[in-house]
C-alpha cells in the first residue's frame, strides 16, 4: 500500500503504458486495429484510451490515403 513515507511512488505501483503494450504484445498493425473499448479492457483510463484510439484511427486513415494514392 502506498503511503506518503513509502519509497515507492504511485507510478511504480501500477504498470506503465509501455509495460501494458509489452504484456499484451501490442505493436504495429495490432495497435492500429484497437478501439477505445479495447484499450479500456486492458487497463487504460478513459482519457488515455480515447486518445490512443483516435491516434490509431488517424494513422489507419493516413495509411489508406497513401495506398489509394499509390494505386492511381
Amino acid at each position: 500500500m502506498f503511503s506518503p513515507s513509502s519509497p515507492i511512488s504511485i507510478t511504480e505501483e501500477r504498470p506503465t503504458r509501455t509495460m501494458i503494450f509489452r504484456k499484451e504484445e501490442i505493436s504495429g498493425r495490432a495497435f492500429l486495429e484497437l478501439t477505445r473499448e479495447d484499450f479500456r479492457s486492458i487497463g487504460f483510463a478513459l482519457r488515455t484510451a480515447t486518445i490512443f484510439a483516435g491516434f490509431a484511427n488517424e494513422l489507419m486513415n493516413k495509411k489508406y490515403e497513401v495506398i489509394r494514392h499509390i494505386k492511381r
